[in-house]
Order: structure tokens, then sequence, then C-alpha cells
């Protein structure tokens, strides 16, 4: 039996350092892929190992092995379907030889362009630019053996560099139409993410198309709201046996008094087949002029998807306690629910107590789960009523409205998004996938209200929590969730700066030398922190080289300065090996200071302050000989 000790583990570690390079941007693509794909990859490179690799059947088995992954995908069209092909193909092409490995750049320029399909943001750009630069760094010594050493930099012109390429970029990034960077998603129908405006029982479906989490909004308000937060997005009026869907109401504002008011501003948006904008209150309005209307339900409708996520949306709410709405009582009356609701409709006095009869139903008998839901198909809800008693917000809502309808209680399913991460630094809520939600609008006594019958339901699944309670008031958050919450504020500050600029900004105001010169340092960015970084390794290099090595570093500067060619480790000796015949007091000079430094090196000489010195002397003494 074979023992790996970690020394093994060590050395391999050494030679295929490369593999721990890579891990980066396979980190950044896996939100966007597939959890297999990640397992898949590792199992490629023990496939690609040198010592399998000799052999031609294990080209082949590498072969199959793609071939098998790509299949457990097909969906070709998509873009998933190519970076998957793209990652499985990095092992083979570093293990490979010589003219096959430098695929390996071709590879990995592809795959750290192809991030910004799914996340175009300048956080991710400023990380990929540094990992990119990292990358050729180690793939230039990988292949050719060069050491990279930061004493053989030349600041200055790396500044002026930095400074040539800003001003160029930012010249070109305003003077040259661009296109969008959400259209290249928009290709790509994985991409296509959002609420969706009906519900099917006849499917399996979630009310977000979606399978991961994913951001969708981000609304900015001058301050947190103290209540419960419900963003209205949608209005299910018609049933049609097991699918309920939106009616086509008249675009207008019924003439009600406006209480309270409140604003704030869509700063992303990333539902991409939605029309429907988020509404915060029971009416709402755009302020900019934009095509849109507002229909009695409360909906604000745009007429055309926007132009890019951060497309900017003021929008102007009220509230009012004399709300009209769509009145609807018409149901699929097959329901067994419905004589339940009968029943128990007869046993109560007024209308209100049959919604607290119900509320108090559900929290007393019913539980909140998103698995394992297998209700029967050609009766879901009767089935989640009657025999499961488990499931979330959208049967709960449905529930709630043919109980109220079997009544002849006007009724209609509300989705949407409840609750929301508040970022206090950027004053903006986020609103994700798993901030969508379903609840019930009723007309209760007269009055239209706002019913949510999961609200105070318990959950049966390890890990499901309630998404009316989920990130309120009372959610405390800790000091990583704080550092996360200030770069998801760069990241959409700088991320606006940069994609959205002459978009939004195409007034002459937005061209002036302050918004310039911002939009210069903000590009500058990713330059200035590589430029940072080395001068930071450059003053801290005592950390990784002692004095020894820096001052024959600085020795072979001074040889290629006056002409000398100055290149591997053993060039030292080679230079005093050519200049053999050469008997002036320079070249002695020179050939004395390699000797002392050569003897230092290979342990010939104690290694005292005093040798040091005297090594200094002689190299300042080389520099005035001529």
């Amino acid at each position: 039996m074979t023992i790996i000790k970690l020394s093994d583990i060590w050395q391999w570690s050494k030679n295929n350092y490369l593999f721990f390079v890579f891990l980066p941007v396979i980190f950044l693509h896996l939100p966007n892929l597939p959890q297999w794909v990640f397992l898949a990859y590792l199992v490629a490179w023990v496939i690609a190992l040198p010592k399998l690799q000799s052999q031609k059947l294990f080209r082949i088995f590498y072969f199959i092995f793609i071939v098998g992954c790509l299949f457990l995908y097909k969906e070709i069209i998509h873009a998933e379907f190519w970076v998957i092909l793209l990652i499985l193909l990095l092992p083979i092409t570093y293990f490979s030889d010589s003219q096959e490995r430098s695929l390996l750049l071709s590879l990995i320029s592809f795959l750290s362009a192809s991030i910004f399909i799914f996340t175009p943001d300048f956080i991710i750009a400023v990380f990929v630019f540094m990992w990119v630069n990292c990358f050729l760094v180690l793939y230039v010594h990988n292949r050719y053996g060069y050491r990279f050493k930061l004493l053989n930099i030349n600041f200055k012109k790396i500044i002026l560099f930095v400074l040539g390429i800003c001003i160029l970029t930012a010249s070109l990034f305003i003077l040259i139409p661009r296109f969008q960077l959400t259209a290249i998603a928009g290709i790509n129908q994985a991409s296509k993410v959002g609420m969706l405006n009906y519900l099917d029982f006849d499917k399996k479906q979630n009310i977000f198309n979606a399978e991961e989490v994913i951001d969708v909004y981000k609304i900015k308000l001058d301050n947190k709201v103290n209540f419960i937060p419900y963003w209205k997005t949608g209005v299910l009026t018609l049933n049609i046996g097991n699918k309920w869907i939106s009616k086509k109401e008249s675009d207008n504002i019924p003439s009600i008094p406006k209480e309270d008011k409140l604003q704030y501003t869509i700063i992303e948006n990333r539902d991409n087949i939605n029309f429907s904008l988020p509404v915060l209150g029971d009416y709402a309005k755009l302020k900019t002029q934009l095509p849109s209307s507002t229909n009695q339900n409360g909906e604000l409708i745009l007429k055309k998807l926007p132009k890019n996520n951060y497309q900017k949306y003021e929008i102007e709410t009220f509230f009012s306690s004399q709300i009209q709405r769509t009145e609807n009582i018409k149901f699929n009356s097959a329901f067994d629910l419905v004589s339940w609701s009968r029943e128990k409709y007869a046993l109560v006095k007024s209308e209100n107590e049959f919604v607290d009869y119900l509320n108090n139903y559900f929290r007393e008998n019913f539980t909140y789960a998103l698995e394992n839901l297998n209700f029967d198909k050609n009766h879901p809800i009767d089935s989640f009523f009657f025999d499961f008693k488990r499931g979330y917000c959208s049967h709960y809502a449905t529930a709630t409205v043919i109980a109220l309808r079997a009544n002849n209680i006007p009724a209609n399913i509300v989705i949407g998004y409840v609750g929301g991460e508040w970022n206090n630094f950027g004053q903006y809520y986020k609103l994700t996938s798993k901030n969508a939600h379903a609840w019930v609008e009723a007309k209760i006594d007269g009055e239209w209200i706002k019913i949510d019958p999961t609200a105070n339901l318990t959950a049966s699944d390890e890990g499901t929590i309630n998404l009316s309670n989920m990130n309120l008031d009372g959610f405390e958050v800790n000091l990583y969730q704080t550092i996360a919450l200030y770069f998801d504020y760069i990241n959409t500050s700088l991320t606006d700066q940069i994609l959205d600029y002459g978009y939004t900004n195409t007034n002459k105001d937005s061209f002036n030398s302050k918004a310039l010169l911002k939009l210069i340092l903000t590009i500058a960015i990713p330059g200035v922190i590589l430029l940072a970084l080395l001068l930071l390794f450059k003053n801290f290099s005592f950390l990784f080289d002692n004095k020894y090595q820096r001052l024959e570093e600085k020795w072979r500067i001074t040889l290629i300065s006056q002409g000398y060619i100055i290149h591997e480790e053993s060039s030292l000796e080679r230079l005093n090996h050519s200049l053999k015949d050469q008997k002036t007091k320079k070249i002695a000079k020179l050939k004395e200071i390699n000797d002392r430094l050569l003897d230092l090196r290979y342990g010939l000489a104690q290694k005292t302050t005093r040798e040091y010195e005297r090594i200094k002397i002689l190299i300042n003494e080389f520099k005035f000989l001529s």
C-alpha cells in the first residue's frame, strides 16, 4: 500500500503550482455553472497527470470524459456549455508538449473574458486584471524559465505608461460608441432571470426564474423604512384550471386621497424578462420621462425593457386607505378547498374574522417548505391543503384567495419581493431571488388590505427561513457581513460609474472636466493597485530575499546599465569567463566584485557586515571607472 506523505504533496504543489493559480478564475465561474463542473475539473487534472499523459489510452479516455461532461449539460447554444469546455481543457494543455501548451494562453484569455458575460461588475474587472497579470508572470517563468525580478522594474516608465493608458482608455470610452454588456448576457438564454407573471401548478414551478440566488434589484432610499417592505411586481386576477394569470387593466390611477408619499430610485435592475418595476406602496409613477403605465392594481409597467442593468428609475409612490383593485370572485369550483372554506366561513361573524381564522389555521397546522413537495398533479392545491400541509408562499397565497373567493370575497394573488438586505453605506435595499414572494390583496369588510398567510409560519426544512422575516430590523450584521456590505457598495458605485457612463448621462453637462477626471481616476484603479503592490513588494523585499541577494541583484542592474549582457543566475561566472583576456583596471574591479558575490552565494566566504560594506564600496568605485 502506497502512503502519500506531506512532503510528496508539497513537492507536487511546487511542480504544479499553476493548478492553484487557475483556481481563482474557476471559482469566479462556479456561481454560473452546475455544481458538478468543479468536481469534473479536478478529475480532469487527475487524468492529465504526467504519468498518465504518456499513455495514448489516457488521451482517448480524456476525450471521452470531456464529451461525457458536455453531454450532461447538453445546451450547446448556451455560453455555459463553451465555458465548461474551456475549463476541462485547461489541464490537458498544461501537461501537453510545448506546442499544445501554447494553447493555454488562449484558453485563459477566453475564460477571463467570459466572466463578464455573467457578472459585468467593476470589482470583478479589477480582480481579473490583477489575476491575469500574475498569471502571465508565472506562465512566462514556467514556460521559458525567466525569473521576474522586482528590482528590474523601471517604475518611472510604468507610471508614465499607466497614466497614458488611462487617458487613452477614458478618451476612447467617451468618444467611441459602446455596446451594452447586458446585451451579451441577453444572448445567453440561461441568463434570463426575473419574476414570472403567472403561476402554473400543473408544472413544477418556482415563481422566480433562476435556480441559484441572484441579485435582482438595488433600490436607493433616503432612509431605511420602518416597516416590512413588500415590493409588488404583478397582480394575478384570473384563474384558469390550476393556472393564475394577470389581466391587462386600464392605465390609470383612481382619484383617491394620497396620504403618505415616498420616493426611491432603482439603481440596478437585473430582471430582464419582466416589464414591471417593484412598487413599494399602493400606487407609483415614474418621475423620469420614460414610457410606462400604472393600473388600478398598483402595477408599474414599462413599455419596453431597460437598455442595461444600470438604467435609473426615479419612482414616486404613495399609500392610501381607500385603494381600489380589480374585483374578481371567479375560481375553479372543482377545488375541494371550496366546500371546506364555506363550512368554516359559516362559523364566523365577519370577513375579517374569517381572515384571522385562516391565518391561525395555517400557523397551527402548516409549515413552510421548499423541497420534497410531490403534490397530486391533478389537484395540487387540494393536495397541499389537505394532505401535505407544507409548501411555500405561492401555495399559501393561492389557497387563501380560493378560500376567500369561495365566499364571494374579492381577492387577488400578488407577486413580488419582501424584505431585502439594507446597505447602510450606500443607502439602498438589495433584493435577490431569495426575496421573491407571493401574498394576497383582498377586499375585507369593504376595504382592500394586504394578507400574508406565510408571515408567521415555521420552517420544516433545514436551512429554510421565513421569507417575510429575512433582512429586516432584527437582522444582526456581524463584522464579516459589514465588510461584505461595504464592498458591495464600492462595487455598485464603481460599476455604475463605469458601465453606465454614456447611457443615462448623455447631456452636455456630464462631459465637464470634473466628470472626465473622475472617470479617468476610476478607470485607473486597476493600474494604481498593481503599481502599489509592486512598490509594496519592492520596499518589503527583505521579507523574501536577504541583503546579500539584493546586493547581487543591484549589481546585476548596474552591469546591465553599462552594456553587459546579464540574464541567468550563472551569468556572473560566465561574464568572468568571457572577460578573462581583458586586463583593464575596470575589468579587474568587475571580476573582484563577481568573485566576492559568488563566494557569498556558495558559502565560500562568511557573510559579515564588513564583507557586505566592502562589496558596496567596490561597486561604487566601479561606477566611477571609465
